[in-house]
Parts: structure tokens; C-alpha cells; sequence
């Protein structure tokens, strides 16, 4: 499982800002202060927490990226009479030459899915399409190379604290 991000959007908004300062002024306050007793360690921890306080307290966490816009709960249903058919199939030895015959459940299922991608990539086109009509650039180009750069798994889990690889 990965680590989760602040939601750092949110802060293109002047009240989450004026918030966000707030925040880290208030919990600044009700930090100890003990001068130049403590370490530098010590006085970075204090500043890192405060600040993660006030990030979760008003920025909030960002949203796990949805994936496979098109897999729901139509094609769970789908998937699920798919199976029960083959079930029945195999339970009467109902088959073709391969070992398998569902009646056509099997195609339902795959057309059902590729119905839903084509939906799904031509309202991303759309939506690019009109941020490049609207000349909004940073998140029209943010679209295109997610698209152009797929989706690629990160390997979080093999990397130690400092970023190196665990091997």
C-alpha cells in the first residue's frame, strides 16, 4: 500500500492559505520553547510536527487516484451472471470442445467492458479538449501525460526511510 499525499490543491485557494498559516501559527504557539536548549534534531522535529498538524488539520489528504473508471458495479453484475453461467455449464457438463460454453455470457461481459473503456477515454478527450479550448495549460498538459505515461506501479514498498532500495 502507498503512502498518501497532502492535498496541496487545495491550498490554490486564498481562504485555505490564510487558514493553513493560521494553523501553523497557532500550534507554533503551543509548542515548548526552550530556547536554545535543544538540539537542532529536536527543534526540526517540533517544526515538522507542527506543520503535519496543521496540513492534516486544514489541507486534508489527497484521494487515491481511480483507476479503471469503467469496472462498476453494472460490471460486477455482469461478471457475476458470467459466472454463475459457467457454474451451471460445469455442474451439467455443458461444453464445447475447450472445456467451456456459458452461452454467451462471456462476450456480454466483454463487450460490457470495452463499452465502458470507450465511454471513459472519449470524456477524457472531451475534457482535454476543452481545457486546451480554455487555454489551461498546466492541467491540460497534466491530462495528456497521464495519458501518454500510463499508469505505473510504485515500488514504495522497497525503498527504505531515505529513499534508497531495500535489496
Amino acid at each position: 500500500m502507498g503512502h498518501t499525499l497532502y492535498n496541496v490543491q487545495a491550498l490554490e485557494s486564498e481562504e485555505v492559505q490564510q487558514a493553513f498559516r493560521n494553523k501553523i501559527l497557532e500550534l507554533r504557539g503551543s509548542a515548548p520553547v526552550e530556547g536554545d536548549q535543544r538540539g537542532i534534531d529536536e527543534q526540526w522535529s517540533v517544526c515538522e510536527t507542527v506543520i503535519k498538524d496543521a496540513a492534516d488539520d486544514v489541507i486534508g489528504m489527497q484521494e487515491p487516484p481511480q483507476r479503471n473508471e469503467w469496472s462498476d458495479a453494472e460490471r460486477a453484475a455482469a461478471t457475476w451472471l458470467k459466472n454463475e453461467a459457467l457454474k451451471i455449464c460445469w455442474l451439467i457438463r455443458i461444453h464445447d470442445g475447450r472445456g467451456r460454453s456459458n452461452k454467451g455470457g462471456d462476450m456480454k461481459k466483454r463487450n460490457y467492458i470495452g463499452e465502458k473503456k470507450r465511454e471513459v477515454w472519449k470524456g477524457m478527450m472531451e475534457e482535454i479538449e476543452e481545457l486546451g479550448i480554455k487555454n489551461e495549460t498546466r492541467k491540460f498538459y497534466r491530462k495528456v501525460n497521464a495519458i501518454k505515461k500510463g499508469y505505473k506501479p510504485r515500488t514504495g514498498m522497497c525503498k527504505d526511510k531515505m529513499g534508497n532500495s531495500c535489496d
